[in-house]
């Protein structure tokens, strides 16, 4: 199963860190925009 879910972030020194979601899952990121610290990325459940 794969959907979409977006989630909000902030960012460290080194990576994004989602702070509702599990950024390891993510395999497709499809929008970013660091400004509004909004993720969006298609999430997979197998």
């Amino acid at each position: 199963i794969t959907f979409q879910v977006c989630c909000t972030y902030r960012k460290s020194l080194s990576s994004i860190e989602c702070l509702n979601r599990d950024f390891s899952q993510v395999y497709s990121i499809i929008k970013s925009n660091p400004e509004e610290g909004v993720l969006c990325y298609y999430y997979k459940i197998i």
